[in-house]
């Protein structure tokens, strides 16, 4: 053989191992860049173990599944829902039959389609109880009731901020326990016709930790807030009072209080909330919103997917991106949802989704509903679609 025949030899190996080579590279098709992993066989539903593995070049997950005890079988209902209104005559009975009605105001609306019942009463004492847009119920004090300044130093993180975290979830008040202001709550939602879980959220505004609270505010520089608020002469404990917090339930599974989706969209679905003050006077607060009752079951018994085939489904929309930054998961929450099903935006099919958060690594050190960069996913439990 010829020296010229062994370079042309040579040089086609390798041009065939450079060819070869590059089909291998990272790209639409490489499977080092696709979700890889058999997911872990269990054999209870509820105990499904931490996971901590790769998806794909920079998405990582390293969180244990929470599951509401509820969908702990790993079965659950399709259910219609539709969102509640209120009675007005029963809301008035309930809140303001001790005071006399001075303005009232109602009339005919629309709530996104749906023609719905408004009203308004204010009664002499400046008391306040109305339905906003049809599909909630609010009550309050006048805001010159030095009592008003309970609720407005109570934020939950809809509003002005979040300051819960300053206040005891154990310690007991003099006018009453926590159990017997919660079971005087539940007597009233019952009578409106709420159906909620039995459990609750409850935090103790004892009169010195509003104290602070006020303090900390007219130190805040915050003119806006400061300029609108009246600072209470003298604390003491006829300020005492309760917070509830109580969740909508579904056949008794709680529904997610969180909403998603976005009204440009079209697809906005919004937070929903039972938050009531309680005092040595009663409820002094309630704030209802977006609370929703049962039409009918569509389907029983559907089986729930596991939390890591939800992160393989998920992954596979991350599998064409390119991210410099690496992403970690580290929440992973099984829930009952709302979803759209139609035109309408006050009818809903109740489904249980894994909803997934997705944060910079760099940020991991954050809680992810207040990481302001995380991207929230939502992963339908029955299906495997990926709704958000």
């Amino acid at each position: 053989m010829n020296k010229n025949c062994k370079i042309l030899i040579i040089m086609s190996f390798l041009i065939i191992s450079l060819l070869a080579g590059c089909s291998n590279m990272p790209g639409d098709d490489d499977e080092n860049s696709r979700t890889s992993f058999t997911p872990t066989i269990i054999s209870n539903f509820e105990d499904q173990p931490l996971i901590n593995k790769q998806l794909n070049s920079f998405l990582f997950v390293n969180g244990k599944p929470k599951i509401i005890q509820e969908l702990s079988s790993g079965k659950a209902n399709k259910v219609y829902v539709h969102l509640q209104s209120f009675d007005a005559n029963k809301a008035v009975e309930l809140l303001i039959s001790n005071d006399t009605i001075e303005k009232r105001i109602e009339s005919d609306g629309d709530y996104l389609g749906e023609k719905v019942k408004l009203f308004d009463y204010t009664t002499s004492s400046g008391k306040q109880l109305y339905n906003g847009l049809g599909k909630e119920l609010h009550f309050r004090l006048s805001s010159s009731d030095p009592l008003y300044n309970v609720g407005y130093l109570c934020w939950d993180g809809s509003g002005i901020g979040y300051n819960l975290d300053k206040f005891s979830t154990t310690k007991e008040l003099e006018f009453c326990s926590r159990e017997e202001a919660a079971q005087n709550i539940k007597n009233i939602l019952r009578s409106l016709n709420i159906s909620f879980k039995e459990q609750y959220e409850c935090y103790t505004l004892d009169h010195l930790s509003l104290q602070k609270e006020e303090q900390d505010l007219m130190n805040s520089g915050n003119e806006s807030l400061v300029q609108e608020y009246s600072p209470v002469e003298n604390w003491n404990q006829k300020y005492d009072s309760y917070a509830f917090f109580f969740q909508n339930s579904i056949d008794g599974i709680p529904v997610s209080k969180r909403g998603y989706g976005d009204a440009q969209g079209g697809n906005l679905i919004y937070n929903n909330k039972i938050r009531v003050i309680y005092n040595q006077s009663g409820v002094i607060e309630l704030s209802i919103n977006n609370v929703y009752e049962k039409r009918k079951t569509e389907i029983e018994g559907e089986k729930i997917i596991i939390a890591e085939e939800a992160l393989e489904k998920l992954a596979e929309s991350y599998n064409k991106l390119i991210s410099i930054t690496p992403l970690i998961i580290q929440q992973i929450n099984l829930e009952y949802i709302p979803t759209l099903y139609s035109t309408s935006r006050t009818e809903f099919l109740m489904i249980p989704a894994w909803r997934i958060w997705v944060q910079n690594q760099s940020e991991s050190s954050i809680p992810p509903e207040k990481d302001n960069s995380a991207q929230e996913r939502i992963v339908d439990a029955i299906s495997g679609h990926l709704i958000q």
